[in-house]
């Protein structure tokens, strides 16, 4: 049973809608649980993310990097590397933006260096790109930005939270968390067969 910590972080309550569509992907993979870990619970509960087979982390995109509150959730497990606690462990990651590149990259490359300072897995969005054509719909298309290493969505910068995501961007989201659920479950079950 894989057990998948989604660890995030939003400002204005636009990456939210992302975080919530990960999570119901995770909840589409028999028999996994997920544990939904603000930021800014995530000292306090520090235990459920050593549990975990898989850490999802997410935050927006604040002029081209990570949040400061990712941030600080990233430095506050300086004892875990320093114990590599969580290696072996997978991760993935996903961010939102006002702009369709918005410099997301940057982000995802932050969480994934994170990862692998860690001894982590990172696992990657794993789909092409969903809006390469001139007639392709880029509001129904997943990964219709065309990234790879994790999830990402824009939120209008013009609108409030309540508008939540298109239907591409949440299916982007829905993707990873099922994608990184499985890929957890397969790890359990190499693990386990090789003791």
């Amino acid at each position: 049973m894989p057990k998948i910590a989604v660890v995030h972080h939003t400002g204005y309550g636009h990456t939210l809608w992302l975080t919530k569509a990960v999570i119901e992907g995770v909840r589409k993979v028999d028999q996994a649980t997920v544990s939904d870990v603000p930021v800014a619970e995530a000292e306090g509960r520090m235990g459920e993310l050593d549990q975990a087979d898989a850490i999802i982390m997410g935050c927006p995109t604040y002029m081209g990097s990570l949040s400061a509150d990712m941030k600080r959730f990233m430095e506050l497990t300086s004892r875990t590397y320093l114990d590599q606690a969580w290696s072996n462990k997978i991760a993935a990651g996903f961010t939102n933006s006002g702009g369709y590149a918005g410099d997301k990259l940057s982000t995802l490359l932050a969480m994934a260096v994170f990862a692998a300072q860690h001894g982590m897995t990172w696992v990657s969005l794993g789909l092409a790109t969903g809006c390469a054509a001139r007639d392709d719909d880029i509001d129904s298309a997943r990964n219709a930005t065309g990234a790879y290493l994790g999830a990402v969505s824009r939120s209008p910068v013009d609108v409030d939270a309540d508008h939540g995501l298109t239907r591409g961007d949440h299916e982007t989201g829905v993707h990873l968390g099922r994608r990184v659920a499985e890929m957890a479950a397969q790890f359990i079950r190499g693990r386990m067969a090789s003791t």
